[in-house]
């Protein structure tokens, strides 16, 4: 008698179940819900990083010096898909691209490099004269813009990188700068050549 009662109950079930189950759609769009909030400003695929350090804290001497300065905006991604462009403030608002050479009327050059690597930013530094050491209180300082994702690479397609307002101009820079972050050296390596 109980697999008798038991019967009409699971067939309910399982007809309640199947009526359920077909008043459910796949791959349907329900409405549109209400738009949200608007986000913050910002991009997360532009960066510009200032950076400023004193040739004494670079350890700078003889014909060769590096100075690295921690930028943990060069993620892996950027190193393999981005770009990052180096300009050394030379006076203020004048922003010189990195590798640069200024060459003196004594016949005497002086170079200014640039290299990144995961995390950090090298500066290179290099002289035709061993004995030449800049003064170490001299300030060393620029700008870092750290370029990820197609739509800002393609912005500057036909842009001369080394002129350092059209690169501003083609990116709007001076909406990025706003946010911008401020880092100096970490550690510094001389080698003589």
């Amino acid at each position: 008698m109980k697999t008798a009662l038991l019967n009409p109950v699971r067939i309910l079930v399982m007809f309640t179940l199947a009526l359920l189950m077909s008043a459910c759609t796949i791959n349907e769009a329900g409405p549109m819900g209400p738009e949200g909030p608007p986000g913050e400003p910002g991009n997360a695929n532009l960066e510009t990083v200032y950076f400023s350090f004193t040739y004494g804290e670079a350890d700078i001497y003889g014909d060769y010096s590096e100075a690295y300065v921690y930028m943990p905006e060069i993620t892996p991604s950027i190193v393999d898909e981005g770009i990052v462009l180096a300009y050394h403030e030379k006076e203020p608002g004048l922003f010189q691209a990195l590798p640069y050479t200024e060459s003196y009327t004594s016949g005497f050059h002086y170079g200014y490099n640039f290299a990144y690597q995961l995390e950090e930013a090298i500066f290179i530094f290099e002289s035709d004269d061993a004995d030449w050491i800049p003064p170490a209180n001299r300030v060393f300082a620029g700008k870092i813009v750290i370029i990820h994702g197609p739509y800002y690479l393609g912005k500057l397609a036909g842009v001369d990188v080394n002129d350092y307002r059209a690169v501003e101009k083609a990116l709007d820079l001076e909406a990025v700068e706003a946010d911008s972050i401020v880092r100096s050296v970490i550690k510094a390596q001389s080698r003589a050549k």
